[in-house]
């Protein structure tokens, strides 16, 4: 006996460990994935920037650091010129204690802006 196109042919029963996807329902869960990243970033982008010193705290902790390690092998002339330098710029304070952890690079680094290598 042959079937005609009207007919329709016995289905199984779907196998309930292999569920059927909606591709419609994919896309709608796709879809509320991507607006919580989406949420996500905009939460990320409102917060609160973190907290930074002012310039002026930032520029006498660098300073104070200054006198306390290159005192020992500058003089007070050479200490009051490095002071002068990061007083100048606040990007040379920022360099100088980015640098102070290293003492050879600290001492390379004071020496270039002093124009020597005292050492």
């Amino acid at each position: 006996m042959t079937l005609g196109f009207c007919d329709t042919q016995p289905t199984a029963t779907p196998d309930p460990k292999c569920p059927r996807t909606n591709p419609g329902a994919v896309a709608i869960s796709e879809m509320a994935a991507s607006v919580d990243k989406f949420s996500q970033a905009i939460i990320e982008a409102m917060a609160t920037p973190p907290v930074l010193l002012p310039d002026s705290v930032h520029l006498s902790n660098a300073i104070k650091t200054a006198m306390c390690l290159e005192s020992s092998w500058l003089t007070a002339v050479d200490l009051g010129t490095l002071i002068d330098i990061l007083t100048n710029n606040i990007s040379n304070a920022d360099a100088y204690l980015a640098v102070e952890d290293s003492e050879d690079v600290c001492h390379a680094w004071v020496g270039k802006c002093l124009g020597s290598t005292i050492f």
